[in-house]
């Protein structure tokens, strides 16, 4: 008895050609869809992708240094900047705040944010001191630790630099509750 082979085409009722043709349309159809596709996940992934450049620290102008009290009292500055929430940009919003010191032409800067869990330190103007009203811990003028503290380190220090008469500020944030001083990512 002799063996007939169906092709799987014509069982199905297709030719070949027709058969090549649908494999070509699908692919075509595909090529066509996937820009989009890709550009549909790129796009929506891309607050999550993107990050900020390694080692790169923002510096602000924090205006004249002749605004700044010759004799080291404390003036805090709020950072002013523009900042992206995941898809939603925000312009000219504070992302956080420094102390100021100037000692003639010397100027010191200092995060307002407690190294030990991040409190707001405020300047005591009686005590001429900054302390830390969650747990009542004092610092120096200098930003060194005044007596015994729960705060595992001295105020966290920024660069600082006066060019043209501005006062221009690296600012930065710190991780809390650590001995070392360890920039936030």
């Amino acid at each position: 008895m002799e063996e007939t082979r169906v092709c799987p085409c014509k069982a199905m009722g297709e030719s070949r050609r027709e058969f090549c043709a649908a494999i070509a349309a699908l692919g075509l159809g595909a090529a066509a869809v996937a820009p989009g596709v890709v550009a549909a996940f790129s796009g929506g992934f891309d607050p999550i992708m993107r990050g900020s450049a390694a080692g790169e620290t923002p510096e602000f102008n924090l205006g004249a240094l002749s605004s700044l009290p010759e004799d080291g009292t404390p003036v805090k500055k709020a950072i002013i900047a523009d900042k992206q929430d995941g898809w939603t940009k925000y312009s000219n919003v504070p992302v956080g705040a420094v102390w100021l010191r100037r000692e003639g032409d010397k100027v010191s800067a200092f995060n307002v944010l407690c190294p030990h869990n991040g409190c707001f330190i405020a300047f005591d103007p009686e005590g001429k001191q900054f302390k830390c009203p969650c747990h009542n811990a004092f610092f120096q003028l200098d930003g060194k630790q005044n007596g015994s503290s729960i705060s595992p380190r001295d105020m966290d220090s920024l660069d600082v630099e006066v060019r043209d008469g501005n006062v221009f500020v690296k600012f930065q944030n710190f991780k809390f509750g650590c001995e070392e001083k360890v920039a936030q990512a």
